[in-house]
């Protein structure tokens, strides 16, 4: 399965990301923007962040961030991103990067790794003699 996922090189939008999700790589629903039609009537590309893929602290800073913008409860926000599968982010500045699901290591995997690397033996110190030494 393959997952997508976005980045950009807005810095404003890097430091705001880095705040709310703790990084500036967002898993998206969809490789493709889809568009939009804003409050001033111009249709606008948009990613929709895959909300079930945070975590529930990146859940909850967003929930207040947009509570803060929007002036609403922040209950009513948490209780709608819980509830919602995606939420628009616009694509401006944004580019996807995509990840095969056979490829991610997951910390299970990588803790795994660890241990079967430091059952290995240890081998022996190699001595290196002076004359070949010097001549590097």
């Amino acid at each position: 399965m393959t997952m997508h996922w976005i980045t950009t090189n807005d810095s404003h939008r890097t430091r705001q990301w880095d705040r709310i999700f703790g990084t500036n790589i967002l898993p998206v629903l969809s490789p493709r923007a889809r568009f939009v039609t804003g409050e001033d009537g111009h249709n606008r590309p948009i990613y929709d962040l895959a909300l079930g893929r945070l975590d529930d602290g990146q859940r909850h800073r967003l929930a207040a961030d947009i509570a803060r913008r929007t002036l609403r409860p922040y209950a009513d926000v948490l209780r709608e991103i819980q509830t919602r599968g995606a939420y628009p982010i616009v694509a401006a500045n944004c580019r996807i990067v995509v990840v095969e699901e056979e490829t991610a290591v997951s910390s299970d995997a990588a803790v795994s790794f660890g241990r079967w690397l430091r059952s290995l033996p240890i081998p022996p110190p190699i001595h290196i003699r002076p004359q070949f030494a010097q001549s590097f």
